[in-house]
């Protein structure tokens, strides 16, 4: 996976291409951190999908030299409240290594054993085991690492010479994440609201297995779970040395470049399924993070074929595509790497200008094509770097140029005409799915571990960008809503037996100091809201829709500051309409919290757009007219917007001078 940080030292760029396939280019030759990147696996059943077969349960022969099979710590999820040691055993492959150690980020090296001593259990089962300090791990514990505090460095020789080295992140609770509330559904299996734990025996790898047997462990799971869901996250508990990929299990979607295909019976026979991401290093398993999105986007990229992005597969070659969420194809590996170059058309030529690693990431709109959340009308022209020197050495020449010759330009209308039409259409595709986050273990999870795994399960419901740690690099979320830019949306619960909401409720609040009308839909606001006496409910409330849906309109929320009251004073506007928000965005295109420019706030939840104008445009059956209201010229340096399902309000307002600006959107009834 292309955006997935890999765990070099925090505050120093890679090397290179940010490439995220364990970082091999900086450690030595012989060493192999097991982190990070998407191996990016194809379906199994189709010849047609990009690269082959899926490797999830190939056998393998025994290695030639000591390899780590997996590793954990023991309690894998650590309270803070915990004192003491914890255990720290790895699984050897292999012949007998010279020496296994921690290196640890306190500055003392432990040595792993399996000697039957310092806390290993058996001597000579080829389980390595030591003993380290809480007081260390948790004393490294911040309020910046998202629970994740790095350890140090699994470091594994053959004589003299190190054979592999693996980043050691201890996972850690502390009082912000919530107890989950956990259901006992079998001797080897247990729920919370948004977890699946199994623990079935001999899902781990072996001797003779490559990769755990996915589809042993999707079978497994559906034991548990009902066939509503569109994805599965399998994570393990204890650490695979090992990338992480995602692969289709079903496609019926046409004009992405895939045939049609099913092979659900062999993952537990569930219908409405189509793919599943698999996270070997739970460390690196975050629903808000921009690897978890990537992973989900490879249901629909990259299998165009169009002949100049066969060389980008499964990812992007070096384009606009690339600079985006779903990244590049490292050349001769295909495996995802960063793409940290902006390609910007200028006169004839392209412009070429570096960009910060550690953004903020989105999707492409060629992305949010494919994946049918925008119409092919809607996507931008995209530009192709052909020129294969300028592609091998990037990192380089991404110096501000304008290269004249070796790029090409892709439109939509080549993509289609080169793939058929994407069917189901935008008007027609589904924009919400249902994932189900599975957790193997040995052993059924602590209490902690299944909040732990609960708390970043939820977070890929997340509407707005949260931090996110993954090996040594903190930076910023990407959340499937927000990376959609809200016109997509996940939902993380597991439970059936919990009755998922489809609404949320908008609640007007007063502030009579101010003379200010603002409504909300956002909980925390409420909360906060709640807590200031100056702020009073007027006992106006209205319900709008949770999800995004072909039928709905995205609520865009902007917001005005230091607009009125000399200055001391914002201002919120709400719309679904497209042409308002490109208006105002135009009137601020870098978003920038600047003093009477609108903010886009993002998208707050989803109505239907009414038909017509004014007071009279009309509404589906089952909605009601929401009506907006406008304080304006008539009354100076005081703009305020007041929404309101009530025509007998909207008519006294407009009788007191506020502007009547007809039906804004309209809600369930």
């Amino acid at each position: 996976m292309s955006t997935l940080r890999p765990r070099f030292a925090r505050g120093t760029a890679p090397t290179a291409a940010c490439l995220i396939v364990g970082l091999l280019a900086a450690w030595p030759a012989t060493a192999h951190n097991g982190d990070g990147c998407d191996s990016d696996v194809a379906s199994p059943t189709s010849a047609s999908v990009r690269g082959a077969t899926s490797n999830a349960e190939r056998a393998k022969a025994t290695p030639t030299t000591p390899t780590v099979a997996n590793f954990v710590l023991a309690p894998s999820v650590i309270n803070t409240s915990a004192t003491g040691t914890v255990r720290l055993t790895a699984r050897m492959d292999g012949p007998t290594p010279t020496t296994l150690q921690l290196v640890s980020n306190w500055g003392v090296t432990y040595a792993l054993t399996d000697n039957g001593a310092n806390g290993d259990v058996t001597a000579g089962d080829g389980i390595y085991t030591t003993l380290l300090p809480v007081q260390q791990i948790l004393s490294r514990h911040t309020a910046t690492d998202v629970f994740r505090v790095e350890l140090g460095f699994l470091d594994t020789y053959a004589g003299s010479a190190r054979v592999s080295r693996n980043g050691v992140t201890a996972q850690v609770r502390g009082p912000e994440i919530a107890a989950a509330t956990v259901k006992p559904l079998s001797g080897s299996a247990q729920m919370s609201r948004y977890v699946l734990n199994i623990a079935p025996a001999a899902l781990y790898r072996t001797h003779d297995v490559a990769l755990p047997d996915i589809a042993a462990v999707a079978s497994a799971a559906y034991q548990y779970l009902t066939d509503e869901f569109d994805f599965l996250n399998i994570v393990f508990d204890k650490v695979q040395p090992q990338n992480r990929y995602h692969f289709a299990t079903r496609n019926s979607v046409a004009g992405t470049g895939q045939s049609s295909y099913n092979s659900n019976a062999q993952y537990g026979g569930a219908s409405r399924l189509v793919g599943i991401t698999v996270f070997p290093i739970s460390d690196y398993f975050d629903g808000a993070s921009a690897a978890h999105q990537h992973e989900i986007g490879h249901q629909w990229m990259a299998f165009l074929k169009n002949a100049s992005l066969t060389s980008g597969s499964p990812h992007w070659p070096a384009s606009t595509m690339a600079a985006d969420l779903m990244g590049l194809s490292i050349p001769g590996s295909g495996a995802g790497g960063q793409f940290n170059c902006q390609l910007t058309a200028e006169g004839n030529g392209l412009r070429v200008t570096p960009l910060n690693y550690l953004r903020a990431m989105s999707y492409n709109p060629l992305d949010l094509y494919l994946m049918g959340m925008i119409a092919a009308s809607d996507v931008p022209d995209q530009w192709v770097v052909t020129d294969s020197n300028w592609v091998n050495n990037w990192p380089a020449l991404c110096d501000g140029r304008v290269l004249s010759s070796g790029f090409s330009r892709l439109t939509a209308n080549d993509v289609v005409a080169a793939n058929g039409p994407r069917t189901p259409a935008t008007g027609a595709a589904q924009r919400t799915f249902r994932v189900a986050t599975v957790v193997v273990s040995e052993g059924l999870l602590s209490a902690d571990a299944m909040s732990y795994y609960s708390y970043f399960a939820q977070r890929m419901e997340a509407r707005e960008r949260g931090t996110v740690h993954e090996g040594l690099a903190i930076f910023p979320g990407a959340p499937f809503f927000v990376a959609t830019g809200g016109r997509g949306a996940l939902i993380a619960t597991v439970d059936s037996a919990v009755t998922l909401p489809t609404q949320v409720t908008a609640i007007e609040y007063f502030h009579p100091q101010l003379n200010y009308y603002f409504i909300t839909s956002r909980d925390n606001e409420k909360s906060l809201l709640d807590a200031v006496p100056a702020w009073t409910k007027t006992g106006a409330s209205f319900k709008m829709m949770l999800n995004p849906d072909a039928a709905l309109g995205g609520v865009t929320r902007f917001y005005f500051d230091k607009i009125a009251k000399n200055n001391t004073r914002g201002s919120h506007f709400y719309t679904t309409n497209p042409a308002d928000v490109a208006v105002l965005q135009a009137l601020n295109p870098g978003n920038a919290a600047l003093p009477q420019k609108p903010v886009n706030e993002g998208i707050d939840s989803f109505a239907w757009r009414a038909t017509g104008s004014g007071v009279s445009a009309t509404c589906p059956s089952g909605t009601a007219p929401l009506y907006r209201l406008f304080r304006g010229s008539k009354f100076p340096d005081d703009p305020n917007h007041r929404f309101t399902t009530s025509l007998a309000v909207y008519n006294q307002f407009v009788g007191l001078g506020w502007d009547g600006e007809g039906v804004a959107f309209c809600v369930p009834n």
